[in-house]
């Protein structure tokens, strides 16, 4: 990676920088479990400015090392991030740790900030065009005497198509989306599929057809692909498998309640079917 210009300080644009903390006396509040993850891990230093840890995943190394990484730090995302998506990383970055500062959030209810950018892809060839994959983004911000410190971040593999999709998700999962031009957050109440559609996504991801899960649920095989169908029409996903992956991803099958997919629920009309939730951020 040739980069001569360094990018740390535009992404810290406005923020304050404490003290530097004496590293015996620093308390990581994690525990690396990146050898038993899908996704890749980078733990972002806030404070410090760089990288504390880099997992060993070819979705975030593209073919180097964890320790060069480290040396590059913010650096580095001019090398992963598309071109075209490198200011909004930033914008989103800064937007992140001011709203941390400036209080504008209820910190102690926060569970992840999330968005999708393109990054390298590890399959891209040196020499060449490099190729790009739409990635998903989660940040939890860890704090140390009160001031945010650390950045927990975990990449995968989005099924959303287009970059950006800036929201804070709380732990009871409401979640707010925020405005760049306004530098506001708007909060919405917590999105949630009815239990029907839990029980077709979950007979689904279990390999069952259409008319097995409509046999099972005491449904016609119409009403089960009615569903499928409705089910995340505004995410604009092609397939139903890129559907499933994304309520996997956003936690929204397990949410709270148990999914009792063996039990077939008692059959009624199709008009008394519950119908899918619309309004759910990228």
């Amino acid at each position: 990676m040739n980069m001569k210009n360094t990018l740390t300080d535009s992404f810290f644009e406005g923020i304050p920088q404490s003290v530097p903390v004496d590293e015996e006396k620093l308390s990581v509040e994690f525990i690396d479990f990146s050898d038993m993850m899908s996704d890749a891990l980078l733990v972002l230093d806030f404070q410090k400015r760089n990288f504390r840890h880099v997992s060993l995943h070819g979705l975030i190394l593209c073919d180097q090392t964890p320790e060069k990484i480290k040396e590059e730090g913010y650096d580095f995302f001019n090398f992963l991030i598309h071109p075209d998506d490198l200011t909004l990383w930033k914008n989103i970055h800064i937007a992140i740790l001011k709203s941390l500062y400036e209080n504008k959030l209820q910190i102690e209810k926060i569970n992840f900030f999330g968005c999708t950018l393109r990054i390298r892809s590890f399959l891209s060839e040196e020499g060449k065009k490099p190729d790009y994959l739409m990635a998903h983004l989660k940040i939890k911000p860890k704090f140390l005497n009160g001031i945010p410190r650390w950045g927990i971040c975990l990449l995968s593999v989005s099924v959303v198509p287009q970059s950006g999709n800036f929201c804070l998700y709380y732990d009871n999962k409401d979640y707010s989306t925020y405005s760049f031009e306004s530098r506001k957050w708007k909060l919405h109440p917590a999105f949630s599929l009815s239990k029907r559609d839990k029980q077709i996504l979950v007979l689904s991801q279990k390999g069952l057809s259409n008319k097995e899960i409509a046999d099972k649920l005491c449904l016609s095989v119409k009403m089960v692909e009615q569903t499928k169908t409705s089910l995340f029409e505004e995410q604009n996903l092609k397939s139903f498998s890129k559907k499933i992956q994304y309520a996997n991803n956003r936690c929204l099958i397990y949410q709270s309640t148990v999914i009792e997919s063996n039990k077939a629920i008692s059959c009624h009309s199709a008009h008394d079917a519950e119908s899918p939730k619309k309004g759910l951020p990228q």
